[in-house]
């Protein structure tokens, strides 16, 4: 659009500039021809002031004498304009002056006047003054033309200036649309493609090459933020898993309710620590793109009375109730995923109803099948005021990112009063 901005404002002046160095020089040499065609009318008159001269066809005159003591018509021709008969004579007495031989232009509506004067050889004090009145109708109509012509070639000029610059741009903008598209598909993990380098050494090679450095320092930094994520998450689940262990080992054993209770607690801040440790490593993986699913066949139900079971201090502490529904047609649901990932998915949905869900309403969860998946929905009573300080629904991305990945369907909503979240598994092809 600059290209083409420049190009019309550079052109169009110099189109102006050229009609008016036209026009000019049309007028002009207009203008000499009837100088040069009055003065050759006039020519007899300087001997002969009573002689009429001989006119061609388009020459209407007028011939005045003039005296010291006055203005006389001597000669009109029939088709001189009637409305500038006395022009001549009021000029005069305007104050026009004819004390000089000399020859004037005017130029009135559809006419040229040329005014010649000439003193004659009778008297230097009579001057005889001849009036050429030439129609120039034609040469502002071919003056019309040449303007209508340069708009045209100008409207012209500049629609092929657009399209040219369109097509230029086009080709000058196609490797940078290309480092543009190759650039979206990229995405960000531990191996990233790299940008084309041209072998041409200009400034897209120079861009290509900083693009492609800049590449190399975000790989950098994710193999560097994912070393530390799995690291601390190896360094801390050992621990937990030896936690957990001697935990469940002295639950089992004989001990006062006061002792199991308070292990029953420890037990269930060592599991809610754990899936910290595992929301943050699979949040990283996610981020980095470099997660990897084991897939294989469980019963949904099983895994979840197994999330409830581990869970159950916590939701028992919370004060709510929760109501498992199962429908008939649901009996023996199973389905194929990555265990530990579906466990994530669950637990941060149970823990997302229990951290905002009101405790007047039971959580409900329902496990229904349609004809080609199965459901698991998860169904609270929202609690307001912890609605007001929720979080950055990180659990909730969680939840969908491991979902589409393993291809389950995730959805959330919100109305007035409830919190809906659905979890839809494609059947595995034989349940």
């Amino acid at each position: 659009m600059i290209f083409f901005m420049v190009f019309l404002l550079v052109f169009s002046v110099f189109n102006i500039l050229l009609f008016r160095n036209i026009r000019s020089g049309l007028i002009e040499a207009f203008e000499k021809s009837v100088q040069v065609e009055a003065e050759s009318i006039a020519r007899p008159l300087l001997e002969n002031p009573t002689e009429i001269p001989l006119t061609k066809e388009d020459q209407p005159i007028q011939v005045w004498f003039n005296s010291l003591m006055d203005i006389q018509k001597i000669y009109e021709r029939i088709d001189f304009p009637k409305e500038y008969s006395e022009f001549f004579s009021a000029m005069q007495n305007e104050g026009f002056s004819n004390s000089e031989s000399n020859s004037t232009i005017l130029e009135l509506d559809n006419f040229t006047f040329c005014i010649f004067n000439q003193e004659t050889a009778l008297s230097q004090a009579a001057m005889v003054s001849l009036v050429l009145a030439k129609d120039n109708t034609a040469t502002y109509s071919q003056i019309q033309k040449i303007a209508q012509w340069m708009i045209l070639a100008n409207f012209v000029a500049a629609v092929l200036a657009m399209l040219a610059a369109l097509s230029v741009s086009r080709f000058t903008l196609k490797p940078i649309q290309e480092l543009i598209l190759k650039a979206q598909s990229i995405k960000a993990s531990e191996e990233m493609e790299r940008l084309p380098v041209s072998k041409a050494n200009d400034e897209l090679t120079q861009l290509s090459q900083t693009i492609n450095q800049m590449i190399e320092r975000i790989e950098s930094s994710i193999k560097s933020q994912n070393q530390f994520f799995t690291s601390a998450a190896h360094e801390l689940r050992t621990p937990l898993a030896n936690m957990l262990a001697e935990l469940e080992l002295k639950i089992s054993e004989n001990s006062t309710n006061q002792d199991k209770s308070l292990l029953l607690s420890q037990r269930e801040e060592v599991v809610r620590l754990k899936y910290v440790v595992q929301d943050f490593l699979l949040m990283s993986q996610l981020k980095s793109d470099t997660i990897r699913f084991q897939k294989v066949p469980f019963r949904i139900d099983d895994l979840l009375y197994d999330i409830l079971e581990k869970m159950n201090h916590s939701v028992k502490a919370s004060g709510f109730e929760i109501n498992v529904n199962i429908d008939s047609t649901a009996k023996d649901i199973d389905a194929v995923g990555d265990i530990i990932k579906m466990e994530s998915i669950l637990v941060n949905l149970l823990q997302n109803a229990l951290k905002y869900g009101d405790r007047d309403e039971s959580i409900k969860i329902r496990l229904q099948k349609d004809k080609s998946s199965n459901i698991i929905q998860f169904v609270n009573k929202i609690d307001f005021v912890k609605q007001n300080q929720s979080g950055n629904q990180l659990g909730l991305w969680i939840c969908g990112q491991l979902s589409e990945k393993q291809g389950f369907v995730f959805s959330y909503q919100a109305d007035n009063t409830h919190f809906h979240s659905t979890l839809e598994i494609p059947f595995n092809g034989h349940s």
